[in-house]
């Protein structure tokens, strides 16, 4: 599997992809249907996430439990689709975390299915941190 390194700058996400790097314009995602009201996502089989979308924006709080434990934390979401409507990528998902403890992580990944748009997957990778898997479904539209 390639390394995959997101920058977000000034709402545009430049991915690199190994050597070959690519600008993706983000398409506006405030009253974006697929992203729906509230995801409950699970993070390296160790945290559990709670997202719930402000408004219709594409701004979520979101809050993590550690499995196991009382260990909570929490943060803000900005989510954003990559590629042009009718292509393979017109669901690629960004997701850009700030977290209470002043992480900052970014997501990419895609929904599992693109007909129905219930869940989605991928991996994310944190400021001074290595990359791990995140899944998460759709529980209110």
């Amino acid at each position: 599997m390639k390394k995959i390194e997101i920058i977000h700058l000034a709402g545009v996400a430049t991915v690199a992809l190994g050597l070959a790097l690519s600008t993706l314009t983000p398409a506006a995602a405030a009253d974006d249907p697929r992203l729906g009201r509230v995801w409950k996502e699970i993070e390296s089989n160790v945290w559990e996430g709670t997202w719930t979308r402000r408004g219709t924006s594409n701004v979520f709080d979101a809050e993590w439990r550690r499995t196991g434990t009382n260990d909570i934390r929490t943060g803000v979401l900005t989510m954003e689709f990559t590629g042009r409507p009718g292509t393979v990528d017109q669901d690629t998902i960004l997701i850009f975390r700030q977290d209470d403890r002043g992480g900052r992580c970014n997501y990419i990944g895609h929904f599992s299915s693109p007909a129905n748009h219930n869940s989605a997957g991928g991996t994310y990778s944190c400021v001074g941190g290595g990359t791990a898997k995140w899944a998460a479904s759709i529980v209110a539209r």
